[in-house]
């Protein structure tokens, strides 16, 4: 479940319930592609270590070249690493990509809901059910947060402790919230706050708790944390073949942007 817009920069895990499905040509595993990136196109290993590399747009405010992204790519080959994938990017900021040589791997829904004038409170969600607690989240809730994330989501998309960091780090501030059962995680967010725009950077429900208005209670928190700092609109993405998540997004007032998000791969 997440976010972004036409020529806005999107923080770098501005994607949620994007699955990405395992991929079909084998790659190497314990591959580091530290150092291969620059201030133009940021490089990671995709959640850790999977022989698949993250590539996105840098910190810089301009986009990355094609020769940019020619030169990171003919460094990941020679690495052994066969197989890159993109962040969410708007289209905008895959021109480049396709140039370089990327493909449209799958396209994603963009929405987007004015927290001026949506709706507040009980009108957007009703109490928890009896045992359920909201809470912030800490780090001795990782442990639990990834497996509500891993149950939450298709592997390849699942994040690890790294990539849970990293969505928190993705933006100047951020809320972490969790709901917890009798001490355990049943869902958490995470959302982003840049400049006024919000970002709700991460979404996910246990599927055993699924139905008990969990995803409902966090997007309104996360609306309530958002207004108190003058945010004027918040971003969320999901997939087209979502259905369930997009119907969730539009009954709280999320409506879809002209165009959408794409997330990209490159095949050696």
């Amino acid at each position: 479940m997440h976010a972004g817009e036409g020529g806005a920069r999107l923080p770098l895990y501005a994607v949620s319930s994007a699955a990405v499905p395992n991929p079909a040509t084998p790659v190497s595993r314990g591959i580091s592609v530290t150092g291969l990136g620059n201030s133009r196109v940021r490089v990671s290993n995709w959640q850790g270590d999977q022989g698949v590399a993250l590539v996105g747009p840098g910190r810089a405010s301009l986009l990355p070249s094609i020769h940019d992204l020619h030169k990171v790519l003919d460094r990941l080959s020679k690495r052994g690493v066969a197989r890159a994938v993109t962040p969410a990017l708007s289209q905008r900021d895959a021109k480049p990509f396709l140039q370089a040589g990327f493909t449209t791997h799958e396209h994603l829904h963009l929405l987007a809901f004015d927290l001026r004038n949506g709706p507040h409170g009980p009108a957007l969600a009703p109490p928890l059910p009896d045992g359920f607690q909201l809470r912030n989240g800490h780090r001795w809730h990782e442990h639990d947060v990834i497996a509500v994330d891993g149950a939450a989501f298709e592997s390849f998309w699942r994040f690890d402790p790294a990539a849970l960091r990293e969505a928190r780090r993705a933006t100047p501030r951020h809320h972490y919230r969790v709901i917890t059962n009798h001490g355990g995680v049943a869902a958490y967010a995470v959302t982003g706050l840049a400049g006024q725009r919000g970002y709700l950077q991460r979404l996910a429900v246990h599927p055993r708790f699924e139905g008990n208005g969990l995803g409902r209670a966090l997007i309104q928190d996360s609306f309530t944390w958002l207004r108190k700092r003058e945010a004027t609109r918040i971003m969320v993405n999901t997939q087209e073949r979502n259905q369930r998540a997009l119907a969730v997004y539009r009954s709280v007032g999320f409506e879809p942007e002209p165009s959408g998000l794409v997330v990209l791969e490159w095949l050696r």
